[in-house]
């Protein structure tokens, strides 16, 4: 029989038998933490932190197209940002500002900084996979399943 601990004891379901095994040490277990089996003793050790999440191994063409639609925003974005600096600077036909015209060129300046910053790192990782087919690791697969 199963040991008492904070986990939760799930029944068996037809596709599942009673006991399984952990999905760190490989152990049998009748525990799981958030429908993943997890034995008492890599539980205890880890804490009883949850596994992290899954997510299925992305195809390099499935990346591609992420980092193809982020340049496309991140351009967007950058040009928007530069359309509302000129608006601004171009409002100001005497070249002194209001007193709260300085402010607004400041803001803006500091978005249209941002959205080229934004810009240029969605070209650099865009850059990377397709010259040397590197994945950025917030796009890499952690698993097999989502």
């Amino acid at each position: 029989m199963c040991k008492r601990s904070k986990f939760q004891r799930i029944p068996a379901k037809p596709n599942r038998s009673q006991m399984a095994n952990c999905i760190y040490c490989g152990a049998e277990t009748c525990l799981y933490q958030s429908e993943t089996p997890l034995c008492v003793k890599c539980a205890e050790a880890m804490g009883a932190k949850p596994p992290p999440p899954k997510r299925a191994p992305l195809h390099k063409d499935h990346v591609r197209r992420i980092l193809l639609l982020e340049v496309a925003e991140t351009t967007a974005r950058a040009e928007a940002a530069s359309a509302e600096f000129k608006v601004i600077i171009s409002s100001i036909p005497t070249g002194i500002p209001h007193p709260d015209g300085t402010q607004r060129i400041h803001q803006a300046s500091h978005n249209l900084s941002n959205a080229r910053k934004d810009m240029m790192l969605a070209h650099s990782r865009l850059d990377n996979l397709l010259i040397s087919g590197v994945i950025p690791e917030d796009l890499k697969s952690t698993g097999d399943g989502e």
